[in-house]
């Protein structure tokens, strides 16, 4: 995982959700909104395909 994953991944873990998390990176990085959402979405998907969590408990 590289460093923007991990920026993903720990406030996850920490309970944050996923729309928290976009609206963050976003502020952050003065990146597109959308874009920020859809690049969370497929690293949660990745790491769901790869058994490393379910879907229903980072939402």
């Amino acid at each position: 995982m590289n460093t923007t994953g991990a920026r993903v991944l720990h406030p996850l873990l920490a309970g944050h959700t996923p729309h928290t998390v976009a609206d963050q990176l976003t502020a952050a990085h003065q990146a597109a909104p959308a874009q920020v959402a859809a690049d969370i979405e497929v690293l949660l998907a990745q790491l769901a395909a790869a058994g490393l969590t379910e879907q229903d408990t980072v939402r």
